[in-house]
């Protein structure tokens, strides 16, 4: 009875050692980023607070293709808000995607007036230099850094939300 059970053993091994498995260091889980106090606020440091964590959710759905948290931040109707939200998700939906690629601010312009309920922040961004891929089937390529102006509106009810999303490159 050894002889079989040694022989169906011997069957299974070929010889060959397994081939060493390949060591893959896991990335650092990228957590979305949290609301601050200060943005609950309806207020002028309270908008910028909120303009500053929604430049956050933007890298965080960038660097991940998470939308969901960049979507609750934005009214449906912000279309300038949709393009992003669609952007990275499509592009994480088809197998690309954006890396170290993400929005610094540089500088920070509040317009805001007590009393109304649009209130306009614009921020001076740097967006740094990065690599992405529109879908798994394309190349990867360099995207160079540039200097933008991101101006927002921002409506507040309870929380902040933004209404009309632009950026514009600046010279």
């Amino acid at each position: 009875m050894v002889l079989p059970v040694l022989a169906m053993t011997l069957m299974g091994c070929s010889g060959d050692p397994d081939p060493p498995e390949e060591s893959v260091s896991p990335s650092p889980e990228i957590t979305a980023p949290a609301m601050p106090e200060l943005a609950g606020d309806d207020s002028p440091a309270g908008a910028e607070a909120f303009a500053r964590h929604y430049i956050e959710v933007l890298n965080y759905a960038s660097s991940t293709g998470d939308t969901d948290l960049l979507r609750s931040l934005s009214s449906a109707d912000c279309s300038g808000c949709q393009k992003y939200v669609d952007l990275y998700r499509s592009t994480y939906d088809d197998g690309g995607y954006f890396r170290e690629s993400k929005f610094v601010i540089d500088a920070t312009t509040i317009d805001y007036e007590e009393g109304y309920s649009k209130q306009y922040v614009t921020l001076q961004t740097t967006l740094t230099e990065g690599q992405h891929r529109t879908s798994a089937d394309s190349a990867p390529r360099t995207t160079s850094a540039t200097k933008d102006t991101i101006s927002f509106e921002l409506s507040y009810h309870q929380d902040w939300v933004v209404t009309q999303f632009g950026l514009g490159e600046t010279k």
